[in-house]
């Protein structure tokens, strides 16, 4: 994750006083949000954990609930995450990239090599042998 997102996220959680154990339905959504973005742009459940001073299954749990909630187009999730969702929306998902080498040493199935072959084409190997 770049350092600028990085910070701007810190500066929101101390603003909006996430990383207090505040339970209030706003402030959950809130920090069900982040904990969704911040794991799309490639933090780890323990360092999300770290900045809300919560566990990983809790990191989990949220992201497991505000995908739920999504779904079901809950209006009130909406309301309190609009202003996070205009803040960040600018910001690009950083392209997943995958071991070659990995994968080939994985490959068990038809279907697996299949996977192989989409991801040579869409570019998403890191060619570099580890």
């Amino acid at each position: 994750m770049e350092e600028i997102i990085k910070q701007k996220i810190k500066e929101v959680i101390k603003k909006d006083s996430l990383d207090l154990p505040k339970r209030y339905s706003n402030l959950n959504n809130k920090r069900m949000y982040l904990y969704n973005f911040m794991r799309k742009q490639g933090m780890s459940y323990k360092d999300i954990a770290k900045e809300f001073n919560r566990t990983h299954a809790t990191i989990i749990n949220g992201i497991n609930r505000y995908k739920d909630l999504t779904r079901f187009n809950d209006s009130s999730l909406k309301v309190d995450t609009e202003c996070y969702e205009e803040m960040f929306s600018n910001t690009p998902e950083p392209k997943q990239i995958y071991n070659l080498v990995k994968d080939i040493f994985k490959a068990a199935t038809i279907y697996d090599l299949d996977i192989i072959k989409r991801r040579l084409e869409n570019n998403m190997y890191d060619i570099g042998l580890d």
